[in-house]
């Protein structure tokens, strides 16, 4: 079967991994998580009828706990890399950068809360 001719949701293999169709050129594999562009014109094995009838597709998702915290990771990581320029930049120009920073790190998590 084409991949184009599969529902939204189905599962099928190709180059021997298992793959769960979640828009019409987008697949999921099922063992890393990874998404796959696939021409709606590649061959591909559909898997048995009642895995092929699958409707909803595991999604990783992520707690606004663990979103939060990998932004601060991150936010620590660009105050360091700030503070290794620091020395050769113009003072206004760092103390204007560090706002800057901390005013989009505020919009930030004013946005994931808003969202929980």
């Amino acid at each position: 079967m084409k991949f184009g001719e599969l529902k939204i949701g189905a599962v099928f293999t190709l180059d021997g991994e298992r793959y769960v169709k979640t828009s019409p050129m987008i697949a999921l594999c099922e063992t890393s998580g990874e998404q796959k562009f696939i021409r709606r014109s590649v061959a591909v094995v559909v898997s048995d009828t009642e895995t092929k009838t699958k409707s909803a597709f595991r999604k990783r998702t992520l707690s606004q706990s663990q979103v939060a915290n990998a932004f601060e990771d991150f936010y620590a990581q660009c105050e360091q890399c700030l503070q290794k320029l620091a020395p050769q930049a113009d003072k206004q120009l760092v103390r204007e950068t560090q706002e800057q920073l901390s005013d989009a790190k505020r919009q930030f998590l004013t946005k994931i809360n808003a969202h929980s």
